[in-house]
């Protein structure tokens, strides 16, 4: 993260942080104990990022902090995010109130009232970001979807795929939920298995075991990957070199046939990679052909939906988005993503499945309305 970003994110917290101190903090100036107490909770959950930056390192995208740290950091800024927004509604409410109260010559809400309202709206938003720190750490459910297509071959009628993306196994994704990712992977008896990107928050030499359970992966086609903008962030040539180690092959602007099922596997590098002096992504090299054949595409981002459905592309699989993770982000995060953030979108003639992702990042390791998932595909010939 840039210097600039952490002096928007230390800005924001700094206003959120004296608009809760006003509502919260001052009306308890008399306790002076709790209000100390409040006071910094308050502190350590709007400034988490910038905190994130002064003692995880240099690397904030895998910090030097040990999972429960990032968990809890994790948990307070939900809980203050949730409480500036339910309180700030609140709070007009209850000045509204007071000045009509005064302007009709009427008693307001009383000063008990609105700090045991105050209290019950605080709860409410723990409540909520306790549910949300639940939703990024539970296992990812196995989501079925069926798709059809009139030009598919007849010999790829019920093939079965899995998806998996966004893992980020780093300090608060260890190698024992890998693990359960790859017994639900296998579970699910795919033909293939596909994995779109953002496996990690680290070097190989510290997150390399975390990733080791992927080599159990197992599919009669194969398994086959793309890299996200996570992997160039952290030396991908040695990523590229470990996942082929696991079994893994890496489809880097190219394409491969799964067996003799008349379909196509093609897969494109990240834009990130560019900073990097990696190839970009490059649609037409990897979707040669694809208007003459059945072809899949594998993208990190879902962003090339329509590119690709230009270029003869069945069927897009991506990630990046988590989803959006939190409802009401969706709009935002859609913002920076062409218009997608999760689910399944027909683009032209194309169909685009973008992935909630099945693991979460740590710096927000918080899902509400937006389930961590591995997608079970069903393609079926339509007759």
């Amino acid at each position: 993260m840039g210097v600039w970003m952490i002096y928007f994110h230390f800005l924001i917290g700094f206003l959120i942080l004296s608009f809760l101190a006003w509502q919260l903090v001052w009306p308890m100036r008399k306790y002076k104990t709790a209000a100390g107490a409040l006071l910094i909770f308050l502190t350590l959950g709007t400034l988490k990022f910038p905190l994130v930056r002064v003692f995880g390192g240099n690397n904030f995208y895998a910090p030097d902090l040990p999972g429960w740290v990032l968990h809890l950091g994790g948990f307070l800024y939900g809980w203050i995010i949730f409480r500036f927004i339910i309180l700030i509604p609140a709070a007009v409410f209850i000045g509204v109130w007071q000045g009509y109260g005064k302007f009709k010559k009427r008693p307001g809400i009383s000063g008990k009232t609105i700090r045991i309202t105050k209290l019950i709206l605080v709860g409410i938003a723990a409540l909520v970001s306790l549910t949300a720190l639940w939703g990024g750490i539970k296992s990812p459910e196995v989501r079925p979807v069926r798709l059809a297509f009139r030009d598919l071959p007849v010999q790829a009628d019920g093939l079965r795929i899995a998806v998996l993306s966004d893992i980020h196994a780093g300090p608060t994704v260890r190698a024992e939920r890998v693990r359960k990712f790859v017994e639900l992977a296998n579970a699910a008896k795919a033909d293939v298995i596909l994995l779109v990107g953002d496996y990690l928050d680290g070097t190989v030499g510290k997150v390399g075991r975390d990733l080791e359970p992927l080599r159990d992966l197992r599919a009669p086609l194969g398994v086959f990957a793309v890299p996200g903008n996570h992997e160039y962030y952290y030396d991908y040539p040695r990523w590229r070199q470990f996942f082929a180690e696991q079994g893994i092959r890496m489809l880097e602007n190219r394409r491969v046939e799964l067996g003799n099922t008349g379909v196509r596997v093609a897969g494109i590098t990240d834009p990130a990679g560019r900073k990097f002096k990696e190839p970009a992504p490059n649609l037409k090299r990897a979707l040669a052909g694809a208007g003459e054949h059945f072809t899949i595409l594998m993208s990190h981002r879902p962003k090339y939906a329509r590119q690709a459905a230009k270029l003869g592309a069945r069927l897009q699989l991506s990630g990046h988005t988590h989803g959006g993770s939190i409802i009401g982000l969706a709009p935002l995060v859609r913002n920076f993503n062409a218009g997608f953030v999760s689910g399944r979108y027909t683009v032209d003639d194309m169909t685009l499945l973008v992935c909630n992702g099945t693991g979460i990042w740590n710096g927000m390791p918080l899902r509400l309305g937006a389930p961590s998932e591995i997608l079970l595909l069903e393609l079926r010939r339509d007759q």
